[in-house]
């Protein structure tokens, strides 16, 4: 019995200075009162609150550095962050679509947890989808808020946004429309949606000839009268059609087929075209247009003048045979599709000793047919054919 008493004494002695000891430490990895951990000095750390009064989800950031959302209407806290000043930014982020809700500075410690307020935000956001093949403006009340390319999504933060949101074409056609009222960062959506078909009004500038339009696969579409219009149907966007005169063509054109405004297309008619001359006399007369020399014909032929400029044209033909010459003015008119034809007065030669120039009806004094001048252009068609249809 003795023996295990003098065990006993030696083993309460321990445990009577462990117990001190552990109690002193307190439990592993948290600070001391005088904040020590282990025997060494360990910092103060706390968190901040945020509140989210709007009706979107906000992302909050500490010191540049994203810690996480708030989701709407709800407040959620964040940390731990070292004691001292902090800067918290709570801002909306949406794809493209970013900017703050509130930035504060704040002082966090363990005691007194930092609190911080996004309030609710005169603004809503509206997502703007644009399926059509032009930019559209995004209109409010009658003020522009903003603008969607074409083909492409958006989003916008609208300020105020109460009232009759529109959507414009560059024309300003208004071909969609929504009734906002957001607050605190509520959302809504428009867009365009654009039908199948849309229609191009082609016009015929020519006072004298028929056009044909056709597709870009060449099926004929329409055919049009003299100074007439007509509105043909085709795919909804832009589309290529031709204009031709005689199964040749005039223009091609890449035109929009709009469903919702006139899209009109009038066809340019060439700037060029041809002038068939034709000389009966027997010796070369020489044509100059704007006194610039153009061709010399020759005796008993003809020319077709090529490039020659539309409209009314003044000519001037010199040339001298054994009994008798020319030296005259003629105007005449070249038609942008047929083009123009000016026939040389003939110089006939009554006794020998002299002759009167023109044909049996025609003198220098006589007025001539109308046609438009033009530049130095080649022969080698003949007059009978039609003008050029290059511009």
């Amino acid at each position: 019995m003795r023996t295990k008493q003098k065990t006993l004494v030696p083993a309460a002695l321990i445990l009577s200075m462990l117990l001190p000891a552990a109690a002193l430490a307190g439990p592993r990895g948290q600070s001391r009162g005088g904040g020590y951990a282990h025997g060494r000095h360990a910092q103060q750390e706390g968190f901040v609150t945020v509140r989210n009064q709007n009706q979107a989800e906000l992302e909050v950031l500490v010191d540049g550095k994203i810690q996480g959302t708030v989701g709407p209407l709800s407040a959620d806290r964040f940390g731990p962050f070292a004691e001292g000043k902090h800067k918290v930014r709570v801002r909306f982020v949406d794809r493209n679509l970013r900017f703050p809700v509130t930035v504060q500075s704040v002082y966090i410690d363990r005691d007194r947890p930092a609190r911080v307020h996004a309030p609710e935000m005169d603004m809503g956001v509206v997502r703007v989808n644009n399926e059509w093949v032009e930019p559209m403006t995004v209109v409010l009340n009658g003020r522009s808020i903003g603008r969607v390319d074409r083909n492409s999504k958006t989003v916008l933060k609208v300020k105020d946004a109460q009232g009759r949101l529109e959507l414009r074409t560059p024309a300003g056609t208004i071909v969609a429309t929504q009734h906002l009222n957001l607050r605190g960062l509520q959302r809504d959506r428009i867009g365009v949606h654009p039908p199948s078909q849309g229609e191009v009004t082609v016009f015929n500038p020519s006072r004298k000839h028929e056009l044909d339009i056709v597709c870009a696969r060449g099926s004929l579409l329409a055919r049009l009268a003299p100074n007439g219009r007509q509105t043909i149907l085709q795919p909804a966007g832009h589309v290529t059609l031709t204009a031709r005169y005689r199964n040749q063509p005039i223009q091609t054109a890449t035109v929009l087929a709009s469903p919702f405004e006139e899209s009109p297309w009038t066809v340019a008619l060439p700037t060029r075209a041809t002038l068939a001359v034709r000389n009966p006399n027997r010796f070369p007369v020489s044509v100059f247009i704007g006194g610039e020399f153009v061709a010399t014909i020759q005796g008993n032929d003809k020319m077709m003048l090529e490039g020659m400029p539309v409209g009314r044209v003044t000519v001037e033909v010199t040339g001298q045979g054994r009994r008798g010459g020319i030296s005259q003015q003629l105007t005449t008119r070249v038609d942008p599709l047929s083009g123009g034809f000016l026939p040389i007065p003939e110089v006939r030669i009554a006794d020998g000793r002299g002759g009167s120039y023109g044909s049996e009806s025609s003198s220098c004094d006589t007025q001539q047919p109308t046609v438009t001048a033009g530049r130095r252009g080649r022969g080698g068609r003949s007059s009978g054919g039609y003008a050029s249809n290059r511009r």
